[in-house]
């Protein structure tokens, strides 16, 4: 039995097979990639994909998947594209970081997982059967890199929504801030989410973020809910977008993430307040009738590569607006 992520070892002849090469293995602790070399009877054993969560953010994973950069626009040190060497935590991390912020920008960045053919969920209307190992590494990474997560009470609900949490090996990730982000539900009826509603042990806090429209009614049992300076009112007949961020901002949640759903993610693009999506392709087709990453009506918005990442067939991308406002 295999007692740590990386072990090496010795053996007499590995196969027949290629002088250099690697496989992977499922084993009764996740997934083992056997690496070996020119030099005779060298094997070194990965071992991979120990916990992973959905992309409601239940567990972390332990070790992140073998990714490759394919294209970066930022500094990435000895992980530049064509790079033979695995990318670790930390190189992720500075791969998604964001930008320099001072007192007085935000940065709002939207992630999101797509099918080779453009369909955002699957069969079940769930994203989280559609991602990969790779995405959901990325998928914690972002969260824990942010100061406020941005969810449609819709998608908190069809994507068992929980409590934020960040755990190993993004902890570092949280100095100086909440060991936790907070989670941003917007609704116009000013329902909060059974699953958001719930306390959670060791995990941030929630806001609800509704308009005039949902009515003293839902407000109050709201407010009794989550607590009286958790609901932020912005917008009448549909919540004010820019208003909204401003008073988030104004909490000191300047690093946003936004997870959907379609319709949010499309209101977002409208109000011109998008800097960064975050997309994940990944290597599947779906066909079917199902939604995209965008819903509503037509909007348009160039956006410009800054970072592409393979991983086993996943490809792991961030664009941002040719002129980002900050």
């Amino acid at each position: 039995m295999l007692k740590a992520p990386q072990n090496e070892g010795r053996c007499g002849n590995f196969g027949r097979g290629p002088r250099d090469g690697a496989a992977d293995f499922p084993s009764n602790l996740g997934t083992v990639r056997v690496t070996w070399s020119q030099n005779p009877g060298t094997v070194r054993v990965i071992l991979r994909e120990l916990s992973r969560p959905d992309r409601s953010g239940t567990e972390i994973a332990g070790r992140i998947a073998v990714m490759r950069v394919l294209l970066a626009h930022d500094d990435l040190g000895r992980w530049f594209p064509g790079h033979d060497a695995e990318m670790d935590a930390d190189a992720l991390a500075l791969a998604y970081a964001y930008p320099q912020l001072s007192s007085e920008q935000t940065w709002v960045r939207a992630n999101f997982v797509s099918t080779l053919d453009g369909a955002a969920t699957g069969d079940d209307g769930r994203s989280g059967s559609i991602n990969t190992g790779a995405d959901r590494d990325v998928f914690v990474l972002l969260r824990a890199l942010s100061d406020v997560v941005l969810v449609g009470a819709g998608t908190a609900r069809t994507e068992g929504y929980r409590r934020a949490t960040v755990r190993t090996p993004w902890l570092n990730l949280r100095r100086g801030r909440p060991a936790h982000p907070t989670t941003a539900v917007f609704s116009r009826s000013g329902d909060v989410p059974h699953g958001l509603s719930q306390a959670r042990e060791n995990s941030g806090e929630v806001l609800l973020v509704t308009c005039e429209r949902a009515g003293a009614e839902a407000i109050d049992l709201a407010r009794s809910t989550i607590g009286d300076d958790h609901v932020i009112i912005e917008g009448d007949e549909s919540v004010d977008l820019s208003a909204a961020l401003a008073a988030l901002a104004a909490r000191g949640l300047r690093r946003m993430l936004c997870e959907g759903g379609p319709h949010l993610m499309r209101d977002l693009t409208a109000s011109g307040r998008l800097d960064e999506l975050c997309l994940t392709i990944a290597p599947t087709l779906v066909a079917g009738d199902h939604p995209r990453i965008t819903a509503g009506d037509a909007v348009t918005t160039d956006l410009t590569p800054r970072l592409l990442i393979e991983a086993q067939g996943t490809i792991l991308g961030r664009w941002t607006r040719p002129d980002p406002q900050t």
